[in-house]
């Protein structure tokens, strides 16, 4: 993919973090590097991403391609998008489609632009190609601010597969488009999605479609803006075809009157500049941080030059804090045991719930599966089962997120009120998807909806005459004993009432064999995708947790490190005269270069604020 022309904010924070690093290592501290290290990255990463999701056919795709002024994502009345497509800026058009090896290592290939939809939408052959992502570069002005626009297949609220997989990429966007057709408000479970989108990413807006077409428009837009008031910064009207035409003929108005120039603001002010000023706090946050623990040293001797009698107790303060921070790095430690009490409540109520939502999604299925004949309906049952089984995944990966988020907080709390001790001791020396499974497992008819089906007309004549038959031979046989003989139109009587009854019977006893299979068919479906649903969740809460203690750790070593180093400083800060004199001015340039480094990360962080729209 071409590369685009970054943001000059982004260049501000590329050359902040690099100023962070050189210091980190001119004062002989690598440990903190890695911090700026990866914000860096994130600085240099070009694009802001935004995913644009809906339901299927509520026109996602034209109005992406009424933003970039392309027809890049394909548009059908009958086919629906299957693939994500990003879509990012570039000298000249170019695609690559993204899928996965056996390693799940990613393997790129460049396809032709003109061939997307047979990349990105639905298909009938199984052995379709189907990529995980296609990515396309395009020459568009909207997109060279560093805009990335991401058109998921469509959502279906929480219900359903690709809704699940939308609420996965929320933590890797900068903000969402919902999109909604203008026919009609926004239904439950789209309503349920927003809340939710809301949680794990703030900045989102909701775009109603086709509003040319729907005269109702405006009053649509107007309740469901009084839906979402508390969930979407943006509620806006769009007609794709206006811009489309407005763009054509070069008409300024027509183009504002198709309500696109509102969404465009609102990406470009809003998501592209707030992505910015957000990067920007973070960034300066740490840089500020840094300085602070490298002129910590400095701080320490030349408090000891200055009161060369209170050398002792100075001493004896930077040993309480080189002990305090030894307490904050050892396992037994508050914030280690509140991080693993809190994980393992976590890995302990998850699974419960998980089996409580499974148990509940098994009856309801056996309830529904007894209402109906699966040789007649189990096709249209399918759909309704893999759709409450994505459910039910994406209300367990939901829970974890929750849990998860909450355990960092306790434990930043933990960590922050124990390292206050700390900080105040070396203040003292100056003047923080399984969904997918879900569709790759396959979900066969039960064996009695296969080879069980109704009984045909053949089939229902033979249960009649077996079951009319045994009847008719044996009221003959009782009459001849009684010495009664009956005539045959009697006999027919007898066995066709006792046949009738027979073959209803079977007629039910197949329907129960029927019923049973399928429901035998659901719950090995169910346990399939629970069972790595299961693996998936109890790995994802492992890692979580070794990365919030690898991350908690890092800060307590660093902390040492700087204790340690204040410590050494102030013991060696020996000598008069001259030499006092000369190292006391090596020192106050020092911290004048780290303050100089601090005001910096201030004044760009003031610099970088989100315009209003």
């Amino acid at each position: 993919m071409a590369e685009t022309a970054r943001p000059s904010v982004r260049d501000a924070l590329v050359k902040l973090a690099d100023h962070g690093i050189e210091a980190t290592e001119a004062y002989g501290r690598p440990d903190l590097a890695p911090r700026l290290q990866n914000l860096r990255a994130t600085a240099s990463e070009p694009y802001v991403r935004v995913l644009v999701a809906g339901e299927f056919k509520q026109g996602k795709s034209s109005v992406v391609n009424a933003l970039v002024g392309h027809d890049v994502c394909p548009v059908d009345d009958d086919v629906a998008t299957a693939v994500a497509t990003s879509v990012r800026y570039a000298a000249e058009p170019v695609a690559v489609a993204v899928t996965l090896g056996e390693s799940d290592e990613p393997i790129r290939r460049a396809v032709d632009p003109a061939d997307l939809a047979g990349w990105v939408t639905e298909s009938d052959d199984p052995d379709a190609r189907r990529p995980q992502l296609v990515e396309v570069g395009l020459p568009s002005e909207m997109l060279r601010s560093g805009l990335e626009l991401v058109d998921l297949p469509g959502a279906g609220g929480l219900g359903s597969l690709h809704g699940a997989a939308t609420l996965a990429a929320l933590g890797r966007a900068s903000a969402v488009l919902f999109v909604s057709d203008a026919v009609q408000e926004l239904t439950a479970t789209e309503r349920s999605f927003l809340e939710t989108v809301a949680e794990r990413c703030p900045t989102a807006a909701l775009v109603k479609t086709k509003v040319d077409i729907h005269p109702a428009w405006r009053s649509i837009v107007e309740r469901d803006r009084a839906h979402v008031a508390q969930v979407v910064a943006v509620v806006a009207g769009v007609s794709a075809r206006l811009a489309r035409k407005g763009a054509e003929s070069n008409d300024a108005e027509l183009v504002e009157e198709s309500g696109l120039p509102v969404i465009a603001s609102w990406l470009g002010n809003e998501v592209v500049l707030g992505a910015g000023s957000r990067l920007a706090e973070v960034v300066a946050d740490e840089v500020v941080e840094i300085c602070r623990q490298l002129r910590v040293p400095f701080d320490a001797e030349r408090a000891a030059l200055d009161d060369p009698a209170a050398r002792a107790a100075l001493e004896s303060r930077l040993d309480a804090a080189r002990g305090e921070a030894e307490r904050l790095r050892a396992a037994a430690s508050r914030w280690q045991q509140v991080l693993t009490d809190a994980f393992t409540d976590i890995g302990a109520d998850v699974e419960h719930n998980l089996r409580l939502r499974v148990r509940d999604l098994v009856r309801r299925s056996e309830e529904a599966i007894d209402g109906f004949d699966p040789a007649d309906a189990w096709e249209e049952y399918e759909p309704v089962l893999r759709r409450e089984v994505a459910a039910l995944v994406a209300d367990h990966n939901a829970e974890i997120y929750e849990r998860v988020t909450e355990a960092g907080r306790q434990v930043t709390a933990i960590f922050t009120e124990d390292a206050a001790d700390l900080s105040e001791l070396l203040a003292g020396t100056r003047a923080v998807d399984g969904t997918d499974l879900s569709t790759s497992l396959a979900l066969a008819p039960p064996e009695a909806a296969r080879t069980g089906k109704r009984l045909g007309l053949g089939g229902q004549a033979f249960a009649l005459a077996r079951g009319s038959y045994s009847p008719s031979l044996m009221f003959g046989f009782l009459g001849g004993i009684a010495g009664i003989t009956l005539a045959a139109p009697a006999l027919l009587a007898v066995g066709l009432v006792a046949g009738g009854k027979g073959l209803r019977t079977e007629k039910e006893r197949r329907l129960a064999v029927r019923r049973a299979q399928a429901k035998v068919s659901a719950r090995k479906f169910v346990d399939e995708v629970i069972l790595h649903v299961g693996k998936s969740s109890r790995d994802e809460i492992r890692r979580d947790q070794r990365i919030l203690r690898a991350h908690f750790v890092a800060r307590a070593e660093e902390l040492m490190r700087s204790a340690t180093a204040a410590v050494a400083a102030a013991q060696r800060s020996t000598g008069d005269g001259e030499a006092t004199v000369a190292r006391r001015a090596d020192i106050d340039a020092e911290i004048d270069r780290l303050e100089w480094l601090e005001d910096l990360a201030s004044r760009v962080r003031a610099a970088v604020q989100p315009q209003d729209p």
